[in-house]
């Protein structure tokens, strides 16, 4: 692999440089150009000098970059950005949501045209929702010269801001915080439980779907079925009576096809229960509205302290004692954080989530 033309690589490398030259922005522009690389991060650097670092609301000084083409890496990886069919919209614009399309008719010439109306949803907006992933690495780690470890720093990052963006997506328990996080295109999404983990059990299970989709208006003009890399595993390996593959067309690389519908795999899939169930969830991008920014910003600092938790306690607002503080500096790290802004929204119809025991 040609790591110096690595998709996503030139905020990764501007992001080091920085750190080399500890946070000066000229002094970084200068190092990336001696490395031997594309120029795309000595230009990213040079085109930020003036900005400088900046500090949160705790005080911590932090140096940063923004980093259109790791977002692009995003984009290709997330589930919300892969649903084809989606609507994208802006933030803050009122949306009409159309649940019944408008009718037109032939007429002849110099006839009254008929007329007609869709039925339509009450108005909405997405506002912007920030999405937050903090990544402690070793400061080792982000000075080393290697490529490899290049790699290791672009897939932290890449896997901390999928998996919060697909988990909030699909989570059918995730009912949204207001002013903070939406709720997943699944909650109150209708839930058909399967009867077994046989293939007609699988099969009816999916009829049974597509049938209540379409009974909620979807067209399944856009469908796709979402599902964790293990169900798709187990799905392969179910075999006809005569051995051959019950579902030839899903694979573990790209997804494939089920039942004649694309395939999404993500690992943020839950799987939950005892016996562990899974789900695969029957999405209809025509009937989401989704708002991305095209771009992200990665920051760093090295003299902060961070609660090693997924539900951290206390904020700038409400203050509150933070619990399990580990200190950047006192352990050799750098923390990364990456920030980006997206909302979403579904229409009845765009998810059933399918619940199946194995």
């Amino acid at each position: 692999m040609n790591l110096s033309t690595e998709r996503g690589m030139t905020s990764v490398r501007a992001m080091k440089s920085l750190l080399v030259a500890k946070g000066d922005y000229s002094g970084a522009a200068g190092y990336a150009m001696g490395q031997g690389w594309d120029n795309g991060p000595e230009r990213m650097l040079r085109g930020a000098v003036g900005a400088q670092s900046t500090q949160d609301g705790s005080g911590v000084e932090l140096v940063g970059i923004p980093a259109a083409d790791l977002m692009a890496l995003v984009h290709a990886g997330e589930v919300a950005s892969r649903i084809p069919g989606i609507n994208r919209v802006p933030f803050d614009c009122w949306l009409v949501a159309e649940t019944g399309a408008a009718s037109a008719g032939w007429v002849g010439e110099g006839v009254a045209a008929p007329a007609s109306r869709g039925n339509l949803a009450a108005g909405f907006k997405l506002v912007r929702r920030k999405l937050v992933s903090i990544s402690p690495i070793s400061d080792e780690l982000a000075r080393s010269s290697e490529g490899r470890a290049e790699l290791t720093i672009q897939r932290g990052m890449l896997k901390g801001i999928i998996g919060a963006s697909d988990a909030s997506l699909i989570d059918v328990t995730n009912a949204g915080i207001d002013q903070v996080r939406p709720k997943s295109i699944t909650y109150g999404a209708p839930t058909i439980v399967v009867a077994g983990s046989t293939i007609a059990a699988i099969d009816a299970g999916i009829v049974a779907g597509i049938g209540t989709a379409v009974g909620l208006g979807s067209t399944l003009e856009t469908p796709v079925l979402v599902m964790h890399p293990i169900s798709a595993a187990y799905l392969t390996m179910l075999r006809n009576t005569n051995g051959t593959p019950a579902y030839p067309e899903l694979n573990l690389r790209a997804g494939g096809f089920l039942a004649g519908i694309p395939v999404l795999l993500s690992a943020s899939v839950p799987r939950v229960g005892s016996p562990i169930s899974s789900t695969i969830t029957l999405l209809d991008g025509s009937r989401i509205w989704l708002a991305s920014d095209p771009d992200m910003r990665l920051d760093y600092a090295k003299s902060a302290a961070i609660q090693m938790l997924d539900n951290p306690v206390g904020s700038s607002v409400a203050g509150g004692a933070g619990n399990a503080m580990v200190s950047m500096f006192q352990t050799s790290s750098v923390a990364v954080r990456g920030i980006r802004y997206m909302s979403w929204a579904g229409a009845p119809g765009a998810a059933v989530v399918l619940t199946i025991p194995f």
